[in-house]
Parts: C-alpha cells; sequence; structure tokens
C-alpha cells in the first residue's frame, strides 16, 4: 500500500518514518509532503492509499486537503496528527470521515495500530470495488446473453425448450417468477427522407426511450434487439402478472412511443404486442 505523509515540519515525517515498524504493516511505499500543495501534486499522480497528516499547517490545513481530497472522489483513508486537543478539531475529523485522531508528541504505537485500522479499511474498500466491478461486468455480459437468446428463438435457431434450459443454465430467468411480453416493432423509411438509421443506433434510441416511458411503470425494457433493418423486438419483463388497468396503460405508453419515433426518427413505425406469458410459455 503507498502511504502519503503531510506536516511542515520535517523532523515530524522523519520521526514516523524512523519509529514505526514498518514490516508490521502492510505499507510499500513512503511519499512524503511538506505543503497542502506538494500533497496535491502526489495524489494526483500516484494512486494513494493512506494519508497521515497534520492539521495546522501554514497556507493551508490538514482538513483543508482532506476536504479536497473528499471532492475528488479519491478514495483515501486519512489519519490526523494535532496537537491541539480542541473538540472542534476532533469533530471536523470525523466529518471527513477520518480512521484515526491523534495528538501530538506522537504515540507511535498508536499510530501503527491506526495504520493497521487504515489498511483494512483500505483492502475492504478495493474488496468493493472488485464485487462492483464483477457487478457491473455481469450485468454487461447478461445483457448480451439476453438479447443472443431471445435472438435465437425468435429467428428459430432455438426451440422453447432450449431457450428455458439455456437461459436457467446462464441464471438468467427463473421460472414462475418473471412474466415477459414480446412486441414487434416495423420501421419504414419515409420516402422524402434520406437519412439512413444505423440499426444499433435504433437500438440505442429505442431502448432508452421505452426505459424512460416505462420508468415508473410496472415493466422493465429486458431486451431490444434488430432482426434486420425493419424489424426491432422488445421484450418486456415484470415480477407479477398485470393487471387490466395496467394493461390499458401500457397501450397507450406504447402508442406514444411509436408517434415519438415517427416523429424523431422521420420513419413510419407501427407495432404488433404479444400477450404477457410466464417464462416456460414463452413461444
Amino acid at each position: 500500500m503507498k502511504l502519503l505523509l503531510v506536516d511542515d515540519e520535517r523532523y515530524v515525517i522523519e520521526s514516523i518514518k524512523k519509529n514505526i515498524c514498518w514490516e508490521r504493516t502492510g505499507i510499500t511505499e513512503i511519499y512524503t509532503a511538506f505543503t497542502m500543495k506538494q500533497a496535491q501534486e502526489i495524489i494526483t499522480a500516484v494512486k494513494m492509499d493512506i494519508i497521515i497528516s497534520d492539521i495546522v499547517m501554514p497556507a493551508a490545513t490538514g482538513f483543508d486537503l482532506v476536504q479536497w481530497v473528499r471532492e475528488q472522489n479519491f478514495r483515501i483513508q486519512v489519519i490526523f496528527l494535532t496537537s491541539y486537543a480542541e473538540f472542534d478539531y476532533a469533530r471536523r475529523a470525523i466529518q471527513l470521515e477520518s480512521v484515526e485522531y491523534l495528538l501530538k508528541p506522537i504515540d507511535f504505537e498508536k499510530l501503527e495500530e491506526a495504520l493497521k485500522k487504515a489498511e483494512q479499511a483500505v483492502l475492504q474498500e478495493k474488496h468493493i470495488e472488485k464485487l462492483t466491478e464483477a457487478s457491473e461486468q455481469w450485468e454487461k455480459d447478461r445483457t448480451i446473453l439476453q438479447k443472443d437468446i431471445w435472438r435465437n428463438l425468435l429467428s428459430g435457431n432455438m426451440t422453447q425448450n432450449q431457450f428455458c434450459e439455456s437461459a436457467k443454465r446462464m441464471d438468467l430467468y427463473q421460472d414462475g417468477l418473471i412474466y415477459f411480453k414480446l412486441i414487434c416493432f416495423y420501421m419504414d423509411h419515409k420516402a422524402e427522407e434520406t437519412q439512413k438509421w444505423e440499426p444499433s443506433t435504433i437500438e440505442f434510441i429505442m431502448q432508452n426511450v421505452l426505459t424512460e416511458l416505462f420508468h415508473s411503470f410496472y415493466a422493465r425494457v429486458d431486451t431490444v434487439f434488430c432482426e434486420n433493418e425493419c424489424r426491432y423486438w422488445v421484450v418486456l419483463s415484470t415480477d407479477k402478472m398485470p393487471e387490466e388497468g395496467e394493461k390499458i396503460r401500457e397501450k397507450d405508453l406504447l402508442d406514444h412511443f411509436v408517434q415519438w419515433m415517427t416523429d424523431h426518427v422521420h420513419s413510419y413505425f407501427w407495432c404488433g404486442a404479444g400477450n404477457w406469458s410466464g417464462f416456460s410459455e414463452v413461444t
């Protein structure tokens, strides 16, 4: 892990470097700064994990530095040092989400414990980042897989049983917990318009506009894909079978969408929608 020591008094920085048993910590690189400006330059250039900073310094305080760190969204753990045992300092340190607030003269055993606490926070943060990245990647992969199996089903390259088996195996859907509606949109370019839209662009527009329209509705836009330059499929999904009133509103939303596409994409649109059906009933 990378550590930045910030203090305008050089002997303080040197005493920390000398009196901490670094072998008992996870620190592998130590950087030093004597002003907020120097610290900002280092933090901008190097991905830092932990900062140990004095509070009272000329020109700018340790609080100013960490406030800037938070505003820039750098995920860095902070330990504050100060010679002043003031309540306002301690409160500000808490507001800035510091790991620890220690008084000078430095108790190096306490500082080492604070470092270990900060290291655990860094490891936890990195673990959460990895989980978040994995989740985001899975959502991207899931969208691709969903689009692929629907395309294979609707083009006749996959039977209903194969579709269900594939979806279960890839953990895309669960039988009994989801319902679908298939909608086929037909697009016919207006004769007077010369602009041609790429299918990927139309997919993007449809996905975003329909998602916005159905944002407060019971259904989700599950998949949008192009079968050919004139035919696009949309799959809506929901966790419960819609009631009659919801189905009427659904029709109004689709009519509104068709009109919006006709006006903005400069092509004639019309659509045909199937009935809501369970996972194993999809045809």
